[in-house]
């Protein structure tokens, strides 16, 4: 074993530069050169990129945002990306078995094996598990705004207790693929590529990260308290036998490639749990799109068991 790994990290969390010098020290020892690199906000993927040419695999060291930036890395250069988990939640590892110790890294690398997820294209920006308008989104936006460092659980209760005084939800318009499935219905809509969610809330069990689909979730609603009792039906399980919520209203759910979600004016949207850019939306508009079997991952050495997250079904581009 051996050659180049790129170990890229999120360099404003603690946590995730001592857990990069932990995985840096265990891959050299064990025979591998290492790269060090971060992705600063605005830089070019192409900067990125240049420092990063030729590993053999992109180790990224930080929660689901860094994945989420480094992403456009991995796409350009066709290498495959690994998350070490170092944020909050970590989405994308736990959908994909990827476990933060150094041997399951080393086992993966020495297997080699490399899959094709699909992610949502929004505009400029990119996701690898969902974009949301509803509840969630506000409580993110509530956390990113007076975030003054990392993240945990804890840092969610205050905003969730702002956010139930006075949450309303948005009137949506849904089309899907270019048919129109909700006309000016208030609820909350997540537009999934992956079955994970903050919290374990998992609102699209079914979703899956290679099957070049979108899967759309609306929830009808009338206030925050339908919201808080959808989350806790989701967290126990009980959602995945009955959809209704209380009063008999049904969630539906839909899938296809393209997405467009008209909401009213103001309305708060995040992306991989960070606040979406507001510029994106124009008039309320957001319109979603799949980019199919776009970004290369290793995958762990015992994924021939079934990862809820994967069909692993079709031939990889070589």
């Amino acid at each position: 074993m051996g050659g180049t790994l790129s170990i890229l990290v999120n360099i404003t969390s603690k946590k995730a530069i001592c857990k990069a010098d932990s995985v840096e020290s265990d891959l050299q020892r064990a025979g591998w050169h290492t790269i060090r690199a971060s992705r600063s906000p605005g830089e070019s993927v192409e900067t990125v990129a240049a420092r990063v040419s030729g590993s053999e695999a992109l180790v990224v060291v930080g929660g689901d945002g860094t994945v989420r930036m480094m992403a456009d890395v991995a796409k350009h250069l066709d290498i495959p990306i690994w998350q070490v988990g170092a944020g909050n939640e970590n989405l994308f590892a736990r959908s994909l078995g990827m476990k933060s110790d150094c041997d399951s890294l080393l086992a993966a690398l020495e297997k080699k094996s490399v899959h094709y997820l699909d992610r949502i294209d929004v505009g400029d920006e990119s996701g690898l598990l969902m974009v949301s308008t509803g509840f969630d989104a506000q409580v993110i936006e509530q956390v990113a705004n007076n975030r003054s460092g990392s993240v945990n659980n804890l840092s969610y209760v205050l905003p969730v207790l702002r956010v139930l005084t006075g949450w309303k939800p948005s009137r949506l318009t849904i089309r899907i693929d270019g048919e129109e499935t909700v006309v000016s219905r208030k609820g909350w809509v997540v537009i999934a590529n992956s079955p994970d969610y903050g919290g374990r809330f998992d609102p699209v069990p079914g979703a899956l990260m290679d099957d070049s689909m979108l899967d759309v979730l609306f929830v009808p609603m009338r206030g925050s308290l339908d919201a808080i009792g959808w989350i806790v039906r989701c967290r126990l399980g009980l959602a995945r036998r009955d959809s209704r919520l209380s009063g008999g209203r049904r969630v539906i759910t839909w899938r296809g490639q393209n997405v467009e979600v008209q909401a009213e004016p103001g309305s708060h949207w995040q992306l991989d749990g960070d606040p979406l850019d507001p510029d994106l939306i124009q008039d309320g508009l957001l319109s979603a799109r799949v980019d199919s079997r776009a970004i290369p991952v290793l995958l762990p050495a015992d994924a021939d068991r079934p990862l809820r997250a994967l069909q692993l079904d079709q031939a990889d581009p070589e």
